[in-house]
């Protein structure tokens, strides 16, 4: 989870309809853990900072899934968005032109040695 505003979020709630027994949180900030009698529970991070970012990692077993494990995510603030993966920076516009670049040379090379060889052989 990541906290991609510009002001802290307070009370931030991650809901589960199973809360697994083995829950890490990664890296550590303050939390509680919040369980009702039929397995579900909440996972309580009293403040998350503009531009924190926390990873929680579950441990289950057969025959629950990941998908049977979250349910929400909210703040005094509102709701929030579940990302089920960790978030990564992109590479600029030029990274990307240079390697599409590169690509294009490279083809263009093989495509040429292939075009000399088939000619050499016919």
């Amino acid at each position: 989870m990541r906290n991609a505003g510009r002001k802290a979020a307070h009370n931030v709630r991650l809901s589960h309809t199973v809360l697994p027994p083995n829950v890490t949180v990664h890296p550590p900030v303050q939390y509680t853990i919040e369980r009702n009698p039929e397995g579900a529970g909440e996972i309580l991070i009293p403040v998350l900072v503009a531009k924190e970012q926390v990873t929680v990692s579950y441990l289950y077993f057969p025959p629950l899934t990941w998908n049977q494990v979250n349910a929400s995510t909210k703040s005094d603030e509102g709701f929030a968005k579940i990302l089920n993966v960790i978030p990564m920076p992109q590479p600029s516009k030029a990274v990307l032109a240079a390697v599409w670049s590169l690509i294009f040379v490279g083809a263009s090379f093989l495509f040429y040695w292939l075009a000399k060889l088939v000619a050499y052989v016919l």
